[in-house]
């Protein structure tokens, strides 16, 4: 049951390859595993259109509504993590349209990308500017 965890903190690489895992509290870590859950059986497994909708719904919706980070006020590891799957997704994809109906998602990516110029976090998109509009679009 282990094994899709540790395969995902391995793809962390660097010093946290190998390395176990601390969290703050119980509940931190079993939302820890419940998104590593929900990226593996559902971010990984997009088949269709819906599939991604229904994902990205629940992904904005449930873990992000009304928090900076996916563990409340605190940068971790599953931010990064999803921030790097999520980025082809928000950065090349997304219409306007898409980026307003997921606007958590939206939030909380541009607020990533923008810690990624300090010189202490990886940057997994380094050339793709990012560019939000802050008026809706259509009425």
């Amino acid at each position: 049951m282990l094994a899709p965890y540790q395969a995902t903190v391995r793809e962390f690489g660097g010093s946290l390859a190998g390395r176990k895992l601390t969290f703050a509290t119980p509940d931190e870590e079993l939302l820890t595993y419940e998104l590593l859950e929900f990226r593996a059986l559902q971010l990984r497994r997009m088949a269709n259109e819906a599939d991604e909708q229904r994902a990205l719904r629940l992904l904005n919706e449930r873990y992000l509504a009304g928090q900076t980070y996916l563990l409340g006020e605190r940068l971790t590891a599953i931010d990064l993590l999803l921030y790097k799957d999520l980025g082809g997704y928000v950065t090349e994809r997304w219409t306007c349209q898409e980026k307003e109906r997921f606007a958590n998602i939206t939030r909380w990516f541009s607020h990533l990308h923008s810690l990624m110029d300090s010189a202490s976090c990886p940057r997994f998109y380094p050339s793709l500017p990012v560019h939000f509009q802050r008026m809706p679009l259509y009425s």
